[in-house]
Protein backbone atom coordinates (compact mmCIF):
# COMPACT_ATOMS: atom_id res chain seq x y z
CA UNK A 1 0.00 0.00 0.00
CA UNK A 2 2.80 2.41 0.92
CA UNK A 3 4.64 1.56 -2.28
CA UNK A 4 1.55 2.33 -4.35
CA UNK A 5 1.06 5.64 -2.57
CA UNK A 6 4.70 6.65 -3.16
CA UNK A 7 4.53 5.67 -6.84
CA UNK A 8 1.32 7.68 -7.28
CA UNK A 9 2.97 10.71 -5.68
CA UNK A 10 6.02 10.43 -7.98
CA UNK A 11 3.82 10.17 -11.10
CA UNK A 12 1.76 13.18 -10.01
CA UNK A 13 4.90 15.17 -9.35
CA UNK A 14 6.25 14.52 -12.86
CA UNK A 15 2.93 15.37 -14.50
CA UNK A 16 2.75 18.65 -12.52
CA UNK A 17 6.19 19.64 -13.79
CA UNK A 18 5.04 19.03 -17.36
CA UNK A 19 1.89 21.13 -16.90
CA UNK A 20 3.60 24.01 -15.05
CA UNK A 21 7.06 24.39 -16.57
CA UNK A 22 9.65 26.37 -14.66
CA UNK A 23 10.53 29.67 -16.29
CA UNK A 24 14.11 30.76 -16.37
CA UNK A 25 15.15 34.31 -15.61
CA UNK A 26 17.06 36.09 -18.35
CA UNK A 27 19.93 38.30 -17.13
CA UNK A 28 20.36 41.64 -18.89
CA UNK A 29 22.59 44.63 -18.10
CA UNK A 30 20.75 47.95 -17.88
CA UNK A 31 22.77 49.37 -20.77
CA UNK A 32 21.33 46.69 -23.09
CA UNK A 33 17.81 46.57 -21.62
CA UNK A 34 16.11 48.88 -24.12
CA UNK A 35 17.47 47.00 -27.15
CA UNK A 36 16.55 43.69 -25.51
CA UNK A 37 12.96 44.71 -24.71
CA UNK A 38 12.46 46.44 -28.07
CA UNK A 39 13.42 43.27 -30.00
CA UNK A 40 9.68 42.69 -30.11
CA UNK A 41 9.36 39.44 -32.11
CA UNK A 42 11.77 37.61 -29.80
CA UNK A 43 10.14 38.67 -26.50
CA UNK A 44 6.98 37.45 -24.79
CA UNK A 45 4.62 38.97 -22.26
CA UNK A 46 5.44 37.63 -18.81
CA UNK A 47 9.09 36.92 -19.65
CA UNK A 48 11.15 37.27 -16.47
CA UNK A 49 14.28 39.42 -16.43
CA UNK A 50 16.99 40.16 -13.89
CA UNK A 51 18.40 43.58 -14.78
CA UNK A 52 21.78 44.48 -13.28
CA UNK A 53 23.65 47.79 -12.98
CA UNK A 54 20.48 49.90 -12.86
CA UNK A 55 21.19 53.50 -11.74
CA UNK A 56 19.45 54.48 -8.51
CA UNK A 57 16.33 56.49 -9.28
CA UNK A 58 15.60 59.94 -7.93
CA UNK A 59 11.83 59.75 -8.04
CA UNK A 60 8.86 57.46 -8.59
CA UNK A 61 5.72 58.87 -10.22
CA UNK A 62 2.14 57.69 -10.57
CA UNK A 63 0.86 57.18 -14.13
CA UNK A 64 -2.87 57.74 -13.83
CA UNK A 65 -3.84 56.33 -17.27
CA UNK A 66 -2.24 52.98 -16.40
CA UNK A 67 -3.02 53.09 -12.66
CA UNK A 68 0.61 52.12 -11.99
CA UNK A 69 3.78 53.71 -10.74
CA UNK A 70 6.81 54.26 -12.94
CA UNK A 71 10.49 55.05 -12.38
CA UNK A 72 13.05 56.05 -14.98
CA UNK A 73 16.67 55.24 -14.14
CA UNK A 74 17.71 56.98 -17.39
CA UNK A 75 15.83 60.29 -17.81
CA UNK A 76 16.71 60.25 -21.53
CA UNK A 77 15.65 56.63 -22.02
CA UNK A 78 12.60 55.16 -23.70
CA UNK A 79 9.81 52.80 -22.64
CA UNK A 80 12.19 49.86 -22.98
CA UNK A 81 14.30 50.94 -20.02
CA UNK A 82 11.75 52.51 -17.71
CA UNK A 83 10.07 50.35 -15.10
CA UNK A 84 6.41 50.18 -14.17
CA UNK A 85 5.67 48.84 -10.70
CA UNK A 86 3.12 48.38 -7.91
CA UNK A 87 2.16 50.82 -5.16
CA UNK A 88 3.93 48.60 -2.60
CA UNK A 89 7.28 48.83 -4.38
CA UNK A 90 6.84 52.53 -5.16
CA UNK A 91 6.28 53.35 -1.48
CA UNK A 92 9.27 51.29 -0.31
CA UNK A 93 11.49 52.56 -3.12
CA UNK A 94 10.77 56.18 -2.20
CA UNK A 95 11.98 55.47 1.33
CA UNK A 96 15.28 54.08 0.01
CA UNK A 97 16.08 56.67 -2.68
CA UNK A 98 18.61 58.56 -0.55
CA UNK A 99 20.31 55.49 0.89
CA UNK A 100 23.86 54.18 0.52
CA UNK A 101 22.96 52.29 -2.65
CA UNK A 102 24.76 53.32 -5.85
CA UNK A 103 23.15 50.75 -8.16
CA UNK A 104 20.08 48.54 -8.20
CA UNK A 105 19.29 45.06 -9.42
CA UNK A 106 15.70 44.76 -10.64
CA UNK A 107 13.71 41.55 -11.08
CA UNK A 108 10.85 42.18 -13.49
CA UNK A 109 8.43 40.75 -16.04
CA UNK A 110 7.63 42.15 -19.46
CA UNK A 111 4.17 43.67 -19.89
CA UNK A 112 2.57 44.88 -23.10
CA UNK A 113 0.75 48.14 -23.75
CA UNK A 114 -1.52 48.32 -26.78
CA UNK A 115 -3.14 51.35 -28.36
CA UNK A 116 -4.84 52.26 -31.59
CA UNK A 117 -1.56 53.06 -33.34
CA UNK A 118 1.18 51.22 -31.48
CA UNK A 119 2.15 48.29 -29.29
CA UNK A 120 5.16 48.21 -26.98
CA UNK A 121 6.57 46.29 -24.05
CA UNK A 122 8.06 47.57 -20.85
CA UNK A 123 9.46 45.92 -17.70
CA UNK A 124 7.29 45.70 -14.56
CA UNK A 125 9.45 45.52 -11.40
CA UNK A 126 8.56 42.92 -8.75
CA UNK A 127 11.77 43.03 -6.68
CA UNK A 128 14.52 45.64 -6.34
CA UNK A 129 17.80 45.36 -4.48
CA UNK A 130 19.96 48.36 -3.60
CA UNK A 131 23.68 47.68 -4.04
CA UNK A 132 26.39 49.74 -2.28
CA UNK A 133 29.90 50.58 -3.51
CA UNK A 134 31.24 47.31 -2.05
CA UNK A 135 28.74 45.26 -4.08
CA UNK A 136 26.68 44.38 -1.00
CA UNK A 137 22.90 44.43 -0.91
CA UNK A 138 21.86 47.21 1.50
CA UNK A 139 18.08 47.01 1.01
CA UNK A 140 15.47 44.93 -0.77
CA UNK A 141 11.89 45.82 -1.72
CA UNK A 142 9.36 43.38 -3.14
CA UNK A 143 5.85 43.65 -4.47
CA UNK A 144 3.17 41.80 -6.35
CA UNK A 145 3.36 40.90 -10.04
CA UNK A 146 1.25 42.89 -12.51
CA UNK A 147 -2.46 42.12 -12.46
CA UNK A 148 -2.42 41.78 -16.26
CA UNK A 149 0.34 41.20 -18.81
CA UNK A 150 -1.46 43.13 -21.57
CA UNK A 151 -2.91 46.60 -20.99
CA UNK A 152 -4.72 49.20 -23.06
CA UNK A 153 -3.13 52.63 -23.50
Amino acid sequence: MKKLLVMTFVVLQFSTVAVFPQRSITRVGFGKLSDYVNDYPKRRNGQQLLVSDVPVVEKVTYEKPYKMYVFKPDPNGDVGNMFFTSAAIAKSLRQNVNSRAVLMTVTCVLVEFTGEQDVYRSPFATKIEGINMDGEIVWTVTGPPPSKLKMQQ
